[in-house]
């Protein structure tokens, strides 16, 4: 396992981005549902037609921004497994071929 490592060391920046990426994400989702109560105590039961406008597009924004944080992981996810697939093709080739 540890000899694997080597192939992702050019990789380090999107094996921490990634991650944190997704991180985010979930925390957008989870989130939503605390804002959804938040909507239907302040807004619903007041009937403020502004305060639920208000609060239905901060989650909208949150899932746009919840969207585009998954984007970005799967970027650099697609990135790191790539290059560590095509690293370590490269290096058994290489043996097989000596």
């Amino acid at each position: 396992m540890i000899q694997l490592l080597r192939y992702a060391k050019d990789y380090r920046k999107q094996i921490i981005l990634g991650p944190f990426f997704k991180f985010l994400e979930a925390v957008f989702e989870l989130v939503l549902p605390l804002m959804m109560a938040s909507l239907i105590d302040n807004g619903l039961k007041m009937n403020d037609r502004g305060k639920i406008i208000e609060m239905g597009l901060w989650m909208v924004a949150m899932s746009v921004i919840g969207l585009i944080c998954a984007i970005i992981c799967q970027y650099y996810a697609s990135i790191a497994s790539q290059g560590f697939g095509t690293e370590l093709r490269n290096q058994l080739i290489k043996k097989i071929n000596t």
